[in-house]
């Protein structure tokens, strides 16, 4: 049972790759002059994705050796995808503006 469940998620994550691919390609490169058209962009892509926790929940609390497994869960979620969020905002900025990011 558990190799078919592994199968099955890896079947679908094989199959999602040309598509996050293809939209990946398709972000609009933050330039200077177009900020409106590149937040609605990336938004949209990471909302597609599934990974905009980050944007749309606030960073819960660090769990502790007490927290509970979905407060780790959670936590571990929302880092997760706040490390994608900037990776991919950041990909999607032109060199000139990402070398001025710390």
């Amino acid at each position: 049972m558990l190799n078919k469940l592994c199968g099955l998620i890896f079947l679908l994550l094989i199959c999602s790759i040309p598509i996050l691919s293809t939209q990946i390609g398709s972000l609009i490169k933050l330039n200077g002059t177009n900020y409106e058209d590149w937040v609605d962009s990336i938004k949209l892509f990471l909302a597609m994705s599934k990974v905009d926790v980050a944007l749309t929940e606030d960073e819960p609390p660090i769990p502790t050796h007490t927290s509970s497994a979905e407060e780790k869960m959670k936590y571990e979620r929302w880092t997760h995808s706040n490390k994608i969020c900037l990776m991919m905002m950041k990909n999607s900025m032109e060199k000139i503006i990402k070398d001025n990011i710390p």
